[in-house]
Formats: structure tokens, C-alpha cells, sequence
């Protein structure tokens, strides 16, 4: 699983966002879960504690809960969001609802630690991470985005984050919370007191 994860500097990287905190409906698929109301009400903390870095554009995967706690964000620091694809989760849509915290998380480890093997859903772990890479990439290069924030979900961002920073993506997904930023350019003035800004 290595290779050219970003091509771009790393001083000049983009703002990775995981989404803020859902509310599981065993009744439909993940990519169609909403926010909580606790979810948007982190929404909006995170989105004041985005506003110092002044990105110049919001990228966000398609799930409905990426889409929300982008659309708060974009609200907050008026931009458009723009919806892309790649940058959704890792696909697992057959696979059945999992109550249980403690299965879902030996799950996404055996992801992690198997990650040419189709072991959890529909795609390996390398397959996302690559779908994932191509649509960031996208970005970087597209020339619209100067300093992009990018919006997306945990496993993808911490395959991503392994790679790119050569960390287990397994201890990466242990450490993110609900929502999360990693700046991977430079952190702004006075965020480090922030609890959702993660160091690697």
C-alpha cells in the first residue's frame, strides 16, 4: 500500500475533514445517515474553528452526513460546496447494520490489517484508498482549489493519512474523533487549544 499519495508539497496540503457525528438508522444504508442534533451542533463549532485558515474551496464526499456537516461549513465560510464522488467511504452497503460498537471496530481493524483482501464490504482497503487518492488528486490538480477542505469519512481518511504520513491507518482511525480536521499545510494561529484538530 505505498505509492504517491499527494502531489502537491506538504507545506501546501489540503484540510481533511472527517464528517461530524451521525445517527445510525438500521433501517437504511450508512452513506444515507443524517447528522444527529449533536452532530450539527459540532458541525457549526468545527466550522468556526475552520474559519482562520481561509480555504479557497469546500470539496465534500456525496453521503448525506459528509454533505450536511460540509453544507454547515460552507455557510459558515461562504463557500460553495462541491460534491466529489471518490471522496466517499470505504464501500460497504451489503453489508448488515452492526449494533454493536465493539464488532463494527474489529470490523475496520481486519480492513486495515488485510488490506488487499476483501474481508469487510465491497472494496479492499487498497481499492478505496486508491479511488480515495485519484479524487484528491483531482483537486490538487484541478487548479480551481489553492487551498482546498475536503470533507469525507474515517476509514478512507485514515487509509489516506497512513499512507501519506507513514503511520498505521489502523492507529490513525483510533485516534480520529467525530468530527476531526487534519491540516496537512499549517495549522492557523491559536488552533492547537482546539479538540478537534489532530497532530500526526
Amino acid at each position: 500500500m505505498r505509492g504517491s499519495a499527494d502531489p502537491r508539497p506538504r507545506g501546501s496540503g489540503p484540510i481533511l475533514v472527517r464528517h461530524s457525528r451521525s445517527r445510525p438508522d438500521p433501517l437504511r444504508p450508512a452513506r444515507e445517515w443524517e447528522l444527529s442534533a449533536g452532530g450539527w451542533r459540532l458541525a457549526r463549532e468545527l466550522a468556526e474553528t475552520l474559519a482562520p485558515l481561509e480555504p479557497d474551496a469546500l470539496f465534500a464526499s456525496p453521503e448525506t452526513k459528509a454533505r450536511q456537516t460540509a453544507s454547515v461549513i460552507a455557510d459558515r465560510l461562504r463557500l460553495e460546496a462541491v460534491e466529489v464522488d471518490e471522496l466517499r467511504e470505504h464501500e460497504r452497503a451489503r453489508v448488515p447494520f452492526l449494533s454493536g460498537e465493539d464488532e463494527f471496530r474489529r470490523r475496520v481493524h481486519e480492513l486495515f490489517d488485510r488490506p488487499d483482501e476483501r474481508v469487510f464490504g465491497e472494496e479492499t482497503a487498497h481499492e478505496a484508498l486508491e479511488r480515495f487518492t485519484a479524487g484528491l488528486r483531482g483537486i490538487l490538480e484541478g487548479g480551481a482549489a489553492g487551498r482546498p477542505l475536503v470533507v469525507t469519512h474515517g476509514t478512507v481518511m485514515s487509509l489516506y493519512l497512513g499512507r501519506r504520513l507513514g503511520r498505521s491507518a489502523r492507529e490513525v482511525w483510533d485516534r480520529l474523533t467525530m468530527p476531526c480536521c487534519v491540516d496537512l499545510g499549517r495549522e492557523p494561529e491559536g488552533s492547537g487549544g482546539s479538540p478537534f484538530f489532530l497532530s500526526f
